[in-house]
């Protein structure tokens, strides 16, 4: 009895496997600590060529040179950083056109058609989805909450200039449209160039962990690296939450759900061909 004890324990332990986990746009994907070799910061990355799209480059390493694969892409997840600064740059754009609109409207007393409900227009509508998400980051959240400010007074001040215009204030009209311009669009638009800026140097500096798998050694982008899991590998379900055909299985614990990548997916095109990432220092 004891020595059948003894076996099943043996055998349990035989199963556990020791996970890094990668935090990748809020969702936990993990790669067995069998292949990884080091984290690091990724301090700057050079183009190569003739490489596939999810291939972000290569970096120095010591006396290596890596190829890095931008896991978020190759996994068919946007980009963070990418899509705030799409917003932002659309939202600086709709609001001069905005009003430049309102000016027209009040010049020439022509009808105005565009929102005049900041939590209605494309970039309020986009804003308030982000803040009341759940998954957003508190960085994000607080940074843009100071644009909700300068962006109700462009709409709230434009109703209220519509409203001086048809009481037959037109000059005051005017006056007001000018502080939309010289005051609050410029307001908001110093909140933006600043919420891009420090973004882009808080989040460009992404996390590479160091793989070597089937003799390729190659890094994989992540946001960041929180911990580690072990597993018994015969709690492997099956299932994704991630696009595409790159996670062997998922794993679930009290603390949430974990999706082991397939690095032999990764590593192959669709016609089943494995891509050789490894690269030989110049």
């Amino acid at each position: 009895m004891e020595t059948k004890v003894k076996i099943e324990r043996q055998m349990s332990k035989e199963l556990m496997e020791k996970f890094i986990v990668l935090e990748i746009e809020n969702e936990s994907f993990i790669i067995s600590l069998e292949y990884v070799n080091e984290i690091v910061r990724v301090q700057s990355i050079t183009e190569s060529p003739h490489q596939p799209e999810w291939v972000r480059g290569i970096m120095n390493l010591r006396d290596s040179v890596i190829m890095l694969v931008d896991t978020r892409r190759r996994l068919g997840l946007k980009s963070l950083l990418g899509s705030i600064q799409k917003a932002i740059t659309a939202g600086q754009d709709a609001h001069r056109n905005w009003i430049e609109k309102l000016e027209d409207a009040v010049s020439k007393e022509h009808p105005f058609t565009l929102s005049l409900d900041p939590n209605l227009c494309a970039y309020g509508k986009w804003l308030n989805s982000l803040l009341n998400d759940a998954h957003t980051k508190d960085d994000i959240k607080s940074a843009l909450s100071e644009t909700i400010e300068p962006h109700s007074k462009i709409h709230n001040s434009g109703k209220k200039a519509l409203e001086l215009l048809a009481a037959g204030k037109k000059e005051n009209a005017f006056e007001l449209v000018e502080e939309i311009k010289n005051v609050h669009l410029v307001k908001m638009t110093e909140l933006f160039e600043g919420i891009k800026e420090r973004f882009q140097k808080d989040y460009s500096k992404e996390i590479a962990v160091i793989v070597e798998f089937n003799g390729i050694l190659f890094a994989m982008l992540a946001d960041e690296i929180k911990k580690m899991k072990t597993f018994s590998k015969d709690k492997r379900q099956k299932g994704s939450l991630a696009d595409g055909a790159f996670v062997l299985g998922v794993y679930d614990d009290e603390e949430g759900l974990y999706q082991e990548l397939d690095l032999n997916g990764i590593l192959k095109n669709k016609n089943g061909e494995v891509f050789d990432l490894s690269v030989e220092a110049e």
